[in-house]
């Protein structure tokens, strides 16, 4: 179809008219003489005239205007459209063929991308779970798993300083065969990674994994947050984005309704920059104080940020009673997979060395770096 003009473009050249918000309105209806009264939606070619009734799209206006005396004077108005332009905001499902397939991003981990088919563009995921049971082990492991496919990622932690959260890292890049064990000042055994290990995993990371560090800046509020976000899409061309967690993003707001309303409206800037940008965020969450009833209720804020989430998972970490049950270190739950359905329970061993989350379906990635060696 030839490129859409705009409604105005359209028919400046046979009739006179202004924008009032989203409508184009004619100064004169050319049926009717009514004033102010014919007007298009948005830069679509639907309309209506208030006075005498009339309207429809292209079709109707030049079937109309044929009946004219002077209708010679209006050939070609609507000439290069082959169908009318939606009216703006509002989709014609029948019509509708999405500009291309959905970008989605695998989590490196099988039993979860059998659930979820991967993290899809546009749209947010949750990873819960109490302090301590292992979300921020899990999210950086499927920070690592997209690097390793060719994603770019940007990760904003509110917690870990730039050298901590690099060390993390890139221990569990280079998994437990290439981890030294070392003595330290009070004799306790501790774990580094190799240095031929680290040059070729700096090598491997290149520009593919960005940080946001807020204390390099010592500001970490919500709108600078979604700015860093798209600087790195711009510059790195980051495509999944991780925020862990939502309660170190700086809200000053001091009554706590206030403050959890303040939370959701994040979530919001959150989605509205992953349907924009078309990436995928992760956002890593404490669940609320109460440990009962439906998990996609129990994240600490308002409602509002888990129903509008696409992926809700939550990370548990067993007990040694619940070890001898289940025979596992950590439980992955998805408790939402808003596209497919399908829930389920996932078990990870971990491995203290590496810091690594180990699944006991499917292997572990292994990493390019590796590889080549």
């Amino acid at each position: 179809m030839t490129k859409r003009k705009t409604i105005e473009d359209l028919t400046r050249p046979y009739f006179e008219g202004k924008w009032l918000n989203d409508y184009y309105i004619l100064n004169t209806c050319p049926f009717c003489r009514g004033k102010s009264t014919l007007r298009f939606y948005g830069n679509g070619c639907s309309w209506e005239c208030f006075s005498c009734k009339t309207g429809g799209g292209p079709k109707e206006m030049k079937s109309l205007l044929a009946n004219r005396k002077d209708a010679a004077k209006y050939d070609g108005l609507f000439d290069n459209l082959e169908e009318p332009a939606d009216p703006d905001g509002l989709v014609v499902v029948s019509r509708y063929n999405s500009p291309v397939q959905v970008k989605r991003i695998d989590t490196g981990f099988k039993e979860l991308d059998m659930l979820t088919n991967g993290l899809p563009e546009g749209t947010l995921s949750i990873l819960t779970g109490k302090q301590g049971e292992g979300k921020s082990t899990f999210a950086g492991q499927m920070a690592l798993n997209a690097v390793n496919d060719g994603f770019g990622v940007c990760f904003y932690s509110g917690e870990l300083s730039s050298g901590i959260f690099k060390h993390w890292i890139y221990s569990q890049a280079a998994g437990p065969n290439w981890m030294n064990e070392v003595t330290d000042r009070f004799d306790k055994k501790r774990h580094v990674v190799d240095d031929m290990a680290k040059q070729r995993i700096s090598k491997w990371l290149g520009e593919k994994l960005i940080l946001y560090d807020n204390t390099a800046n010592n500001t970490s509020e919500t709108d600078s947050i979604i700015k860093r976000f798209m600087i790195s899409r711009r510059i790195f061309g980051s495509s999944l984005f991780f925020v862990d967690n939502l309660m170190t993003a700086k809200i000053d707001i001091n009554r706590d309704k206030d403050f959890f309303r303040a939370q959701a409206n994040f979530v919001g800037d959150l989605i509205s920059f992953a349907q924009q940008e078309r990436v995928h965020v992760v956002l890593i969450a404490h669940p609320g104080k109460a440990d009962y009833g439906d998990p996609n209720d129990n994240v600490a804020g308002l409602g509002d940020v888990t129903r509008r989430s696409s992926i809700i998972m939550t990370m548990h970490r067993m007990s040694e009673a619940e070890k001898a049950t289940e025979n596992c270190d950590n439980l992955l739950v998805v408790s939402k997979n808003r596209e497919y359905g399908e829930y389920g329970k996932i078990k990870f061993n971990f491995n203290v060395a590496s810091k690594r989350m180990v699944p006991q379906i499917g292997e572990q990635v292994k990493y390019k770096w590796e590889e080549e060696l």
